[in-house]
């Protein structure tokens, strides 16, 4: 066969009426191949279908044949299609064109194969597919975060150790300096004791500068029982085991005593000493000695850092709580430090006015003493203008109206 002849579209001829024309042959092979045909003329109009293609569109020979095909058919093409049958049913179908001759007219054959099961089965796998890969990543997931609860589970175990450890470490250590303190105490009280025996002349009489010694070592005797004392004191308030009787006091009678005992070292110190009342009648609910020991500390320290010429003022308001102030003009504090005054072990500024002696303790028992017993403990201050501390107490009436422990732990 030529060329030419090759070039000519394949010319489909109906009715052969013998048995051995190989027209019959083709037009058999063309009845039962698998894949529909549909032979399609130039204006989109279906002139043709084999039986394959009927059952493919679901519909009667008559209802297909002279129809529009609908499809853009160009020859050469490969293409997927979905079909709708009568009912809704989708299928989808591949579309092969060839062109060839209908009836002496250009024309296109198509040839459509049922792929409806094998898109299925694709989409099937896909879905499969991400289905597993959510499954991955969702195991891979939960991992992860059975992984990040075991280190949080054991993160917070280990936590739970150290916070035992610190807290048995705390109590070791607040019992040591317990022991410790106690311990200290006898063998300070009997120096004491001695040189107290010794000034009153019981083992002869004493020159001028032996009872000058004797006094100094009063002085260095009592020195280190108060500091002794607050280390003590400190331990009970973090072992829990300082206790308080809390009663009813009036200021002025409470705080006359620390008047009597602070007063002459200020005088001997050239510092003027104030103290002042806000009227009678005023009374807290509180531990007495405990008071008084947080207002003999103020004024003490402020005797400390005043220098010769200042001033120390204590006095008193009530109004819904009782607020005791002691106001110096001593070195003051710088502002940066204001809170650190009241950390355990912390003196601010020791060599601004002569030397510094203690634990620096006494602020801390005092606000720890003072918010136990229902109150607070509060400084302002200004470098080189001076402090006033605060101490605030509830008053006895306020109190049993908001139903105060009668003791605080």
């Amino acid at each position: 066969m030529g060329a030419e002849a090759m070039d000519r579209p394949v010319e489909i001829r109906r009715g052969a009426d013998r048995p051995d024309d190989p027209r019959t042959l083709v037009q058999t092979i063309v009845e039962r191949v698998a894949d529909g045909l549909l032979v399609v003329d130039a204006s989109g109009t279906i002139k043709f279908a084999n039986p394959a293609a009927i059952t493919l569109f679901g519909r009667a020979a008559a209802d297909l044949i002279g129809t529009d095909f609908g499809f853009p058919i160009v020859a050469g093409e490969t293409t997927e299609i979905d079909l709708v049958r009568p009912g809704g049913t989708l299928v989808t179908a591949e579309l092969r064109v060839t062109d060839v001759a209908w009836d002496g007219h250009h024309a296109g054959l198509i040839s459509l194969r049922d792929i409806t099961a094998r898109k299925d089965a694709e989409q099937a796998a896909r879905r499969l597919a991400v289905e597993q890969e959510a499954r991955k990543r969702a195991e891979a997931a939960e991992a992860r975060a059975e992984q990040m609860a075991r280190k949080a589970q054991a993160a917070e175990q280990e936590a739970e150790r150290a916070r035992a450890e610190a807290e048995l470490a705390n109590q070791s250590k607040s019992a040591f300096l317990a022991t410790m303190s106690h311990e200290l105490r006898t063998p300070l009280n009997a120096i004491g004791g001695y040189a107290q025996l010794m000034e009153e002349g019981i083992s002869g009489p004493l020159t001028d500068q032996q009872r000058e010694y004797l006094k100094r070592v009063r002085l260095s005797q009592l020195h280190l029982e108060a500091l002794i004392n607050d280390v003590l004191n400190f331990a009970k308030l973090e072992a829990g085991r300082l206790d308080f009787e809390i009663i009813e006091f009036g200021l002025p009678d409470g705080l006359s005593s620390v008047v009597a005992l602070v007063e002459p070292q200020a005088r001997e110190k050239g510092i003027r000493f104030d103290f002042r009342g806000g009227g009678q009648g005023c009374a807290v609910r509180a531990d007495r000695d405990k008071v008084l020991q947080i207002v003999l500390n103020l004024v003490s320290n402020a005797v400390k850092f005043t220098a010769e010429g200042g001033s120390i003022t204590l006095d008193w308001t009530c109004d819904r709580a009782a607020h005791i102030r002691v106001a110096d003009t001593g070195t003051g504090i710088p502002e940066d430090k204001l809170a650190a005054v009241f950390e355990p072990f912390v003196q601010v500024d020791r060599n601004l006015v002569g030397a510094r002696n203690g634990t620096g303790l006494g602020l801390t028992i005092s606000r720890d003493l003072a918010r136990r017993m229902g109150g607070d403990l509060t400084v302002e201050s200004r470098l080189g203008a001076g402090s006033t501390f605060t101490l605030t107490l509830p008053l006895a009436s306020a109190s049993r109206e908001s139903g105060a422990p009668d003791v605080a732990a």
